[in-house]
């Protein structure tokens, strides 16, 4: 709850006199903290009110909308330690000298300043020291009111000066989305119907594409919506010819849609909101489209003699941990829950940052990032030492508000030679709106995946969650297309200390099963490897003459659904009718028993 409310003598006259003010609700958001909602949009004016109207409304709170004013805000998340700014926090103060409160939470400040933040800056940094976050806005945004003045700023200035050397200094480039080719620039969109209003326009693309302006404009949409993430992309291709190169416009209309929805303001990279990075991502793609077929900027095909002049071409990627990492690639290791994938990974964390050998062989050494978002640190520090790891070589990343954002800054300013993230499901958590569709788990992967292809990109490693019955890594395909290598950790006998890391998946040759032993000093190579044939013996033995599924005789033997069932398929053709099957039509899964 707030700690903090609006008290109306304090708001200066110069914006109580603007009808730019919502209410706002402090609701659940979807990981269960409270979420301040304002009831309207903070992009359509005929949804503000005046700050008289919007206080009578009695909500939790009233807010400014920046949209369509010479104002601006900035965000010190956090900055107040016994309610004094931290020296960070005191610096952009004075620097921008202007009217600031104290935020709801009472722990951060709001400052609020006349003028502009210079073009194409990002919005949000949660890496300047002394606070949580920093953030600044001059439009598409509001601020919660509270009039709780702060050591007696209550006038507003210009500032637009010291706002530019905040940005420059603090939020760099806004758009982590591919910049524009030479050619593209040339072909960007003009911005057009300009002198048709919102509700003109609208008007016009219901005239023109009446079955479209159904579909995806109007606020009663037919339902259920079978996936929201392509409706989005169909909505934005739609608005795109009539707007042409107006980001601002764009997301104005988009949020006239019964698609808008909660994901859509969430900070999804670099300061740019979901929605927002959506609508810059389809305008380059619509100016890449207009370009011509040709020019230097394109890419060519080559032949394989061009391919083998390459000295690299056919050179097995660089080993960075044994079995597990190579450099400039994606691993997945699937494991079922307490079967000891942190354990492996901090013993390669460990082996890498001291350069020492592991599983009997050289790692490269060098800088490792750990991505910690499930586990406490505690547990990832107490592992950590006892694998004897080297204190300044493996950096945390704890649990990042921006996960893409924070990761891809940290990689550039470590340059780690290894990235551990466990586990992928956590880490996407903000990121995927359903888990078993493949769109949104194309673009983290794909985001991964441009981040270990850079030049001397490091190698990655993924902790993935697995289904209990088969061990393979749960939701969308999507994530096995989306790496080079999975691996499933899996364990023979629950009380002993063998694990078999078991090949799914790798673009070059590697052993189908390892047998690893953890020791002391950490994992080491085991010859204690069932043989296919004792496999194949210990299901046999398995099966009784009561009708058993797949499942249920892999829970017995605690093995694999799908290699128990791929080894009773075996049974059952090569047994000279020792075993019986029955079944396999749709939804009736085969079931198998001893014929004697």
């Amino acid at each position: 709850m707030s700690t903090v409310t609006c008290t109306a003598p304090f708001v200066p006259s110069e914006l109580r006199a603007l009808k730019n003010w919502v209410p706002w609700d402090l609701k659940p958001g979807k990981d269960g903290r409270p979420t301040k909602v304002p009831r309207g949009s903070t992009t359509d004016p005929e949804t503000w009110r005046t700050f008289e109207d919007a206080l009578a409304i009695g909500a939790e709170g009233v807010g400014f909308c920046f949209t369509d004013t010479d104002y601006a805000g900035c965000d010190l998340d956090g900055c107040l330690i016994d309610g004094q700014p931290t020296a960070e926090a005191r610096q952009i103060i004075d620097a921008l000298a202007s009217y600031t409160e104290r935020s709801p939470s009472g722990s951060g400040l709001h400052i609020v300043v006349k003028g502009k933040l210079p073009p194409g800056v990002g919005h949000k940094n949660v890496h300047v020291p002394g606070m949580k976050a920093l953030e600044a806005y001059d439009t598409g945004r509001y601020f919660t009111w509270t009039g709780h003045v702060f050591e007696g700023r209550d006038e507003i200035h210009e500032r637009t000066e010291a706002l530019s050397t905040l940005a420059g200094r603090w939020l760099g480039r806004a758009s982590d989305v591919r910049p524009l080719t030479a050619l593209e620039a040339q072909a960007r969109l003009p911005i057009v119907n300009t002198h048709l209003s919102n509700d003109e326009l609208l008007a016009l693309i219901e005239q023109e594409q009446p079955t479209m302006y159904r579909e995806y404009l109007e606020k009663d949409l037919p339902l259920p919506r079978v996936d929201l993430s392509k409706d989005d992309i169909v909505l934005l291709r739609l608005l795109i010819p009539y707007t042409g190169w107006d980001e601002a416009r764009i997301k104005a209309l988009a949020e006239r849609s019964a698609l808008m929805r909660d994901r859509w303001s969430k900070i999804h990279s670099k300061g740019l909101t979901w929605l927002e990075y959506q609508i810059r991502r389809e305008l380059v793609a619509a100016a890449a489209a207009t370009v011509a077929k040709t020019g230097d900027e394109l890419a060519r095909s080559y032949t394989l003699a061009e391919l083998r002049r390459d000295p690299d071409v056919l050179k097995p990627p660089t080993v960075v941990v044994p079995g597990l990492a190579w450099q400039g690639r994606v691993t997945l290791v699937a494991a079922r829950e307490g079967v000891g994938k942190s354990t492996l990974f901090s013993a390669a964390a460990a082996a890498v940052v001291s350069g020492r050998p592991f599983l009997g062989e050289a790692t490269l050494k060098g800088p490792v990032l750990w991505v910690l978002v499930e586990e406490h640190v505690a547990d990832l520090f107490l592992r950590a030492i006892a694998f004897q790891t080297a204190e300044d070589g493996l950096h945390v990343l704890e649990r990042p508000d921006t996960p893409v954002e924070s990761l891809r800054a940290e990689v550039a300013r470590i340059k780690p030679v290894l990235v551990i993230i466990d586990t992928l499901h956590t880490f996407a958590a903000t990121l995927v709106e359903r888990g078993s569709q493949s769109d949104d788990w194309q673009t983290v992967m794909s985001i991964i995946d441009e981040l270990a292809r850079a030049p001397h990109g490091p190698a990655v490693l993924m902790a993935a969650q697995a289904v209990k019955g088969t061990g393979d890594y749960r939701d969308s395909t999507a994530i096995g297309h989306g790496v080079d290598v999975v691996l499933n950790l899996t364990v023979p006998d629950a009380e002993g200390p063998v694990r078999y890391l078991k090949r799914q998946k790798c673009r070059w040759p590697l052993a189908e099963t390892v047998a690893i032993e953890k020791t002391e000093a950490g994992y080491q190579r085991t010859s204690v490897l069932e043989t296919s044939a004792q496999r194949l013996e210990q299901v046999r033995q398995t099966v009784t003459a009561e009708w058993q599924t797949a499942e249920q005789i892999a829970k017995v033997l605690d093995r694999s659904e799908r290699r128990v069932r791929d080894d009773l398929h075996d049974l059952y053709d090569k047994g000279a009718g020792e075993i019986e099957r029955q079944g396999g039509g749709k939804g009736h899964p085969y079931q198998f028993r001893t014929k004697f």
